[in-house]
């Protein structure tokens, strides 16, 4: 009869067992589809930032080529200047007229406001000449005092060799760099510089005096994280184009960026600054 009374208390163990196993796969099945939509939505995030940068890039695109034509227009508008020579004056009418001022004719000199007085041509012959003791011998030593004032004083050629003290420069903390360098040349000097506008904003600059069209940075070296890259930009001298990049995982920030432009035979690096 014993196990008459202990088969309805396994039972109900055993459904509670099921029930809980059953609740904890649903738990890991939804928590499963939840991490993959917020994945779906990042990418469809990123798809539409990707599409409004395309756009404001074709905007600029199409206002660099109106600012063109108009300043063809422009220049094709200018009045072209006559080949006639100048006309003449006519010669003013007989008549009475007030007579010229004799300062205007140059007969009478102006005199000026606060001029100075003219130095003496001559020497006076009362001034006496200077002594030769006042003079300094040519061959005394001109080297400055040092803090005593005696012999041991350094030179100003010395104390100008004498290397100065490094900075330090304070790490930014949470971040890693690649240790291995891009495979392209630097860029040309006063072309590009990467500027840092926040902890994970960037901003590329332009240096030059003229716009540059069809700036690109290569995604192969960049973290996944990165937004707003450019692909097709133009960029306007003393403006930057602004993305974001922030290390993510096994994928830290570069020490450089690929950047290619119209006119550039290849893509050049940009290094990235640390703070």
């Amino acid at each position: 009869m014993s196990w008459l009374a202990l088969e309805p208390g396994d039972a109900a163990t055993w459904g509670g067992t099921v029930v809980t196993f059953g609740m904890a796969c649903y738990a890991i099945v939804q928590g499963a589809g939840q991490r993959r939509d917020m994945r779906r939505q990042n990418e469809l995030q990123a798809e539409v930032s990707q599409l409004q940068r395309r756009q404001i890039e074709t905007a600029e695109r199409r206002t660099l080529v109106m600012e063109q034509i108009l300043d063809r227009l422009t220049a094709a508008s200018e009045p072209v200047q006559s080949a006639r020579p100048p006309v003449a004056a006519a010669p003013p009418p007989p008549g009475p007229s007030s007579p010229t001022p004799p300062w205007l004719t140059g007969s009478v000199p102006v005199p000026q406001r606060n001029a100075p007085p003219v130095p003496s041509e001559t020497r006076d012959e009362d001034e006496e000449p200077d002594e030769p003791g006042e003079s300094e011998p040519p061959g005394e030593d001109q080297r400055p005092a040092g803090p005593d004032g005696g012999e041991h004083a350094v030179p100003a050629a010395a104390r100008s060799r004498v290397p100065a003290k490094p900075k330090r420069r304070r790490p930014v903390p949470y971040e890693r760099r690649l240790a291995s360098a891009l495979p392209y040349p630097p860029a040309p000097p006063g072309v590009w510089r990467l500027e840092r506008h926040g902890p994970y904003v960037y901003g590329l600059r332009n240096t030059t005096a003229r716009t540059l069209t069809g700036v690109r940075i290569s995604r192969t070296h960049l973290p996944a994280s990165a937004r707003g890259v450019p692909e097709d930009s133009v960029v306007r001298p003393g403006e930057a184009v602004e993305f974001v990049m922030a290390p993510e995982g096994r994928q830290p920030v570069p020490d450089a960026v690929a950047v290619s432009w119209d006119g550039q035979p290849g893509p050049a690096s940009v290094p990235v600054p640390n703070c």
